[in-house]
């Protein structure tokens, strides 16, 4: 595989930006639809905090799932990279917005690991499979 005079991989580099540009989309998708559902009275205020933990995961599993589908190899290195930069995305906003009050902060790098992992694995299923199954067996 080509890499360029830095060291990085291109596609690994474009697949880091899109996966995270993917996950904020899918970020304020639903949270749009969240403070819709909110201010329709569907779902009460107490369950805000499940709907953000929700929203996280579904991100970061939904970046993870696009942007990993984009590299070549190292796929589950180029998802935690992702959902290192889509939480580093979080934090920021976090400070811009709301004055920098950090809470649950472990709780949401935590789901961001776990949707990491989570789309990483569905992706495999494309036929991104190990050197195992790349091996053809000779008959006789």
């Amino acid at each position: 595989m080509k890499q360029n005079r830095t060291g990085w991989n291109a596609p690994a580099a474009g697949s880091l930006v899109i996966g995270a540009a993917v996950s904020m989309v899918v970020t304020l998708v639903c949270a749009a639809v969240s403070a819709a559902m909110i201010s329709a009275g569907t779902i009460g205020e107490n369950a805000m905090g499940y709907l953000s933990i929700g929203t996280q995961l579904l991100a970061a599993s939904i970046g993870a799932l696009i942007g990993a589908g984009g590299a070549k190899e190292k796929k589950m290195l180029v998802s935690l990279m992702i959902v290192g930069v889509y939480f580093g995305l979080l934090v920021s906003a976090n400070a811009l917005f709301f004055d920098g009050r950090y809470e649950r902060v472990t709780v949401t790098s935590f789901v961001l690991f776990l949707g990491a992992i989570g789309g990483t694995l569905l992706g495999k299923g494309k036929g991104g499979g190990g050197s195992f199954h790349k091996r053809r067996i000779k008959h006789r």
